[in-house]
């Protein structure tokens, strides 16, 4: 809403404030998501146990973990279960960013939008076929 040039003074002053109020809040708002992304991270254990990973919300690996299964298992297997908890940490963030972010860009904004293009398909249905509209 634009000041109108028939407000007085009082009218625009208050305007004024309010605005400083809804702006004010809105940069709290922010930087609240801005500390709670930064906040974020998603555990994933595999399986068989022999690996645990946390990642943040931008996906970067910020532990990887090998639990007492992980000397029983061959080393390509030990990959195979590493790369699958990261996929699944990496996708579990980035919804948690996802629900993060609607806080403050409301459910149905492009920018969040494009953030749920952008989640990692789920390893354990991912058939490799394009993603369909129901899912």
């Amino acid at each position: 809403m634009a000041v109108k040039s028939s407000w007085s003074q009082a009218q625009a002053e208050q305007y004024l404030r309010e605005q400083t109020i809804r702006f004010t809040k809105m940069r709290e708002d922010a930087e609240r998501v801005k500390q709670e992304l930064a906040d974020s991270t998603a555990t994933v254990t595999s399986p068989n146990g022999a690996v645990t990973v946390t990642v943040g919300s931008g996906g970067v690996m910020r532990s990887l973990r090998f639990g007492p299964r992980a000397e029983d298992v061959p080393l390509a297997q030990l990959s195979s279960s590493i790369m699958a908890a990261y996929g699944k940490a990496c996708r579990e963030a980035a919804e948690r960013g996802v629900a993060i972010m609607s806080q403050l860009v409301g459910e149905d904004s492009p920018s969040l939008q494009l953030m749920r293009n952008a989640i990692p398909p789920d390893p354990e249905t991912d058939d490799g076929a394009p993603p369909r509209a129901d899912r």
